[in-house]
């Protein structure tokens, strides 16, 4: 029984790489067999590209097996006409919808490679030292923001470098007094104001900083900002009807 878990997650890992390779192939490269597995060949271009794709914690010879396992049981599911069944249909139109979307935001991430200044990484580290106070927003719909009524007020008391990553990059980008633009979640639409900020007296609470990993941080957070705002583009472009 263990062995056929550990196929499982072998032919798992094989599909995912398997299914990256589709979309990245532009032509069908022509060679001999490698293996042959009744009237399914793979050739020799194929398992090439597999080898180089695998995932590291297998083998060549547990690759093969679990070729040869995975496509005995996809010659078995079509003897059964389990292909023909809906549910097949569904979540193959699933795996093909999301592996689009994949690629897409993985491209436009690609694409975005925003600059941090001196001026930033200096803001961080000086951030770093801060305890900030800030008020949590939540109103039940956008619309509700400004008003006075349907919302609820939270207070967050934190060192800077404690925070989660999102919520430290919402907080690096605002001044005392300032708010967050908002997002929905399952609370309802959140907004974040940054109250005031502390120097935090315990020194040996700031923990030591390293350059390398401000640049990576504030870039990251740069790239989902420039992804979010292309994305509200594509909403704002598009004709949305949704029921009330």
């Amino acid at each position: 029984m263990r062995y056929i878990y550990y196929i499982i997650i072998i032919i798992v890992g094989v599909t995912i790489a398997a299914g990256w390779g589709i979309f990245s192939k532009t032509k069908v490269e022509i060679s001999k067999p490698a293996i042959v597995i009744n009237d399914k060949i793979i050739s020799e271009q194929e398992f090439d590209d597999l080898l180089k794709s695998k995932p590291a914690y297998i083998n060549e010879e547990e690759l093969i097996d679990s070729l040869i396992v995975k496509e005995l049981l996809i010659q078995e599911a079509i003897k059964q006409n389990i292909n023909k069944d809906e549910s097949f249909r569904a979540s193959v139109e699933d795996f093909y919808e999301q592996s689009l979307i994949k690629i897409l935001m993985d491209d436009q991430f690609k694409r975005h490679d925003p600059v941090v200044t001196d001026e930033e990484i200096e803001k961080y580290e000086a951030l770093s030292s801060m305890k900030v106070f800030i008020s949590k927003i939540i109103y039940e719909k956008k619309e509700d923001v400004g008003k006075s009524t349907n919302k609820i007020i939270k207070t967050i008391e934190s060192n800077f470098l404690d925070l989660s990553e999102s919520l430290r990059f919402t907080v690096f980008n605002l001044k005392p007094g300032e708010s967050s633009k908002g997002i929905i979640n399952m609370e309802g639409f959140v907004v974040y104001e940054l109250v005031k900020t502390e120097k935090i007296k315990n020194k040996k609470a700031i923990q030591p900083l390293d350059n390398n990993r401000i640049i990576e941080f504030i870039k990251n957070g740069k790239k989902e900002a420039l992804l979010a705002g292309w994305v509200d583009g594509l909403k704002e472009k598009a004709v949305i009807w949704r029921r009330k």
